[in-house]
């Protein structure tokens, strides 16, 4: 009975607080927008867009996975053109952006309308993180909100065909714990991802009484799980394509789809949310009994073990004094190293077995998993071995 009347709370509350917004099955009114950019006019109308599809892409200058959706985006709406409209919307100034993509010169604009300095929009829709994707049908109603991830060929394609889309609705009340209790003191619980809860993803929070330790987890996969409660913060290193020895039949349950089409339905299939609470005294154990709870759900052998793996290993040649001591493009050895160990270091440990060396003079395009005959040859020059 207590379960059902925090829901109902939980429920009115979210009724109230999206009443200002436009929400699923609302028609956005009509609005006139300025600021422009890559469009006929330097006034934009939704209205312009009669018979059309129209997915609304909310980004900023400093999100990345914007930025790098722009591509995509370009593609698609040549590919449906005519028939939908992508349209990006930022809350920075004309003047603002265009600077932004000057400067950026790697950065492509895309050939987009761009709607510039928008607050209408913004604070129409539920925004609650960058990128927010806003799908409109032809006669201007809100259908969904999701994920910039979403937006594709095969979604855009069944939309205009009036089927229904299994999306994540990224605008649902998200709960901070799987207990609506505040007052305990040694729990832990697995259950689906879900819309609605959002616990985080933490090594060690205290509880707001500050009596209890909280490890959390959210929508991960199995091998991050497992990732997490055998690395012990940092004692162990499995965050790394050899730092983890997967021996099962089918390994598509345990990571994340590469098909972007295919991510929700894996999300709601094959992730979960973890959250474990302990007393303070026993914060030191919260990694053990996280592998004993991971044991117990799903019954997989689990442990840290030594084995043989290829490595990179850097190595004088000569024992004379570097060869070539760099120009003015050089860095130092200790920079180079700290290049190669981000760059390869997920693929292959990295062991620095030279001496003596000061500088190198080497492009850092080279330095790639794709690259390691030129690589080699480069480091030559200076003596060292890979």
């Amino acid at each position: 009975m207590i379960r059902i009347i925090v829901l109902a709370v939980y429920l009115l509350y979210s009724i109230v607080s999206d009443s200002q917004s436009i929400g699923i099955g609302n028609k956005i009114p009509e609005s006139i927008f300025n600021d422009v950019i890559n469009y006929p006019s330097p006034i934009l109308k939704i209205s312009d867009f009669k018979d059309k599809i129209i997915i609304i892409d909310f980004w900023n200058h400093s999100c990345t996975a914007c930025i790098q959706s722009f591509s995509k985006l370009d593609s698609l709406q040549k590919i449906f053109a005519g028939k939908i409209q992508i349209i990006l919307v930022n809350r920075e100034s004309k003047d603002s952006t265009e600077h932004f993509f000057k400067k950026r010169t790697k950065v492509k604009m895309p050939n987009l309308p761009m709607i510039t300095g928008d607050k209408t929009l913004m604070n129409l829709f539920p925004i609650e993180g960058y990128p927010f994707t806003v799908w409109m049908d032809s006669i201007g109603i809100v259908k969904y909100f999701s994920a910039e991830y979403n937006v594709t060929y095969s979604h855009i394609l069944d939309f205009l065909k009036e089927k229904e889309l299994n999306l994540r609705d990224v605008t649902k009340t998200k709960y901070p714990s799987l207990t609506i209790s505040n007052d305990l003191i040694y729990f832990s619980a697995f259950n689906k991802c879900s819309d609605s809860i959002d616990i985080g993803n933490s090594e060690m929070g205290y509880t707001d009484n500050m009596e209890s330790v909280r490890m959390t987890s959210t929508c991960s996969s199995i091998s991050e799980l497992y990732r997490k409660a055998y690395r012990e913060y940092d004692r162990y290193d499995v965050y790394t394509q050899y730092g983890l020895a997967l021996e099962v039949k089918d390994s598509s349950k345990y990571f994340y789809p590469l098909v972007p089409d295919e991510v929700d339905e894996w999300l709601a299939n094959c992730s979960f949310n973890y959250e474990l609470i302990l007393p303070v005294s026993k914060k030191g154990q919260r990694y053990k009994v996280m592998q004993q709870d991971l044991k117990r759900y799903f019954d997989l052998e689990a442990g840290i073990e030594k084995r043989k793996v290829k490595s990179i290993v850097l190595r004088n040649f000569r024992k004379e004094f570097c060869r070539n001591p760099g120009t003015t493009d050089s860095v130092s050895w200790k920079q180079f190293i700290y290049t190669m160990k981000s760059r390869l270091g997920y693929y292959y440990p990295i062991f620095d077995e030279t001496n003596e060396i000061k500088k190198i003079s080497i492009e850092v395009s080279k330095i790639n998993p794709g690259t390691f005959e030129i690589l080699r040859d480069e480091l030559l020059k200076s003596n060292v071995v890979l």
